[in-house]
């Protein structure tokens, strides 16, 4: 689900603020750096998402409280109706581990705050704060069954913050589902997901080399994630973005399919490109991605590569539009 920025009121940026952003983004290209520099050199013996965890413990321990009592939430996106049962309220936060090319959140992609266009995107929250604005929208949970579900970014790259504004909701009777990449350290992973009725588990390719080429990191701490979290949540359902001329092969979704199968997942969503989020890299100053739309007869055959994978098995497959 992808958030209404329409109604984002342009503010005037102090010049004091302006100063921070830009030491903001320093840091942020500072960190980014650090990160891929140690994947791309794997005799240091660490991966991307332990190395994550270990630079922001090292900023709270310089008095940068990015794992504490604060975390930087993106947006809060009212009346979703794609991103769990019922009507639910979706928590984006800040921060991920992967450079997807097909993002379409792009201003959830950094850690730090910044300005896209002229609204600012990330707020300093603590879970309190979080818990209070989505429980206005109790009522609406309550007559249609539907809850709080934690997206991005990468919400478990938060999973501190994310952990304690899901118990103050599940006090509250709400309903949780979590979407992640399943990149990160399993320990942060399953403190989130074992507190979600529902979790949607992205799998982007089977292939660990093309999940590289894609999205910058390989996937076996994907696969492993999911293989653990597959044993031991019975509310996991895989997504697959499908990316033209990257996965949206039938040879690929297939792969996928099996890999779902064999953990006993019995829900599968395939979710078409859409190029709706394509304008906020305009607005971030960044490049577009050059990524086709998906036309009506690959729509056409994906839904017969879903019919025939659905008769092989007992798992349903929902192609998301």
């Amino acid at each position: 689900m992808e958030p209404d920025l329409s109604r984002a009121r342009p503010v005037r940026i102090p010049e004091v603020w302006m100063n921070m952003l830009n030491e903001a983004k320093a840091l942020s290209a500072w960190l980014t750096g650090i990160r891929r520099e140690l994947h791309m050199r794997p005799e240091v013996g660490l991966d991307l998402p332990v190395t994550a965890a270990l630079v922001m413990r090292e900023l709270d321990a310089i008095g940068i409280p990015y794992a504490k009592n604060k975390g930087i939430g993106c947006v809060i996106q009212r009346y979703c109706l794609h991103d769990g049962p019922g009507i639910r309220t979706a928590v984006f936060f800040k921060g991920c581990p992967l450079q997807c090319a097909w993002c379409s959140n792009p201003e959830s992609q950094s850690a730090l705050p910044e300005l896209l266009g002229k609204a600012l995107c990330g707020t300093d929250m603590t879970a309190q704060e979080i818990a209070k604005a989505v429980l206005a929208d109790k009522p609406f949970f309550d007559g249609s069954g539907g809850g709080v579900t934690f997206t991005g970014g990468e919400p478990v790259s938060q999973a501190e913050l994310c952990e304690k504004t899901a118990r103050l909701l599940l006090a509250q009777g709400v309903d949780l589902a979590l979407e992640t990449s399943g990149y990160g350290p399993w320990e942060d992973l399953f403190r989130v997901a074992r507190l979600c009725r529902t979790v949607y588990f992205d799998i982007k390719a089977a292939d660990g080399e093309l999940h590289r080429q894609a999205t910058g990191a390989d996937n076996r701490v994907i696969l492993k994630n999911f293989a653990r979290l597959a044993a031991s949540h019975a509310g996991v359902v895989v997504r697959t973005p499908l990316i033209p001329d990257f996965n949206m092969d039938e040879g690929s979704i297939e792969a996928i399919w099996r890999l779902a199968s064999s953990a006993g997942i019995k829900e599968m969503e395939l979710l078409p490109y859409h190029a709706l989020g394509v304008h906020k890299y305009k607005l971030l100053g960044r490049p577009a991605p050059q990524i086709r739309p998906v036309g009506e007869k690959e729509l056409d055959a994906i839904s017969r590569i879903a019919r025939r994978l659905s008769e092989k098995g007992t798992m349903k497959i929902t192609i998301i539009r």
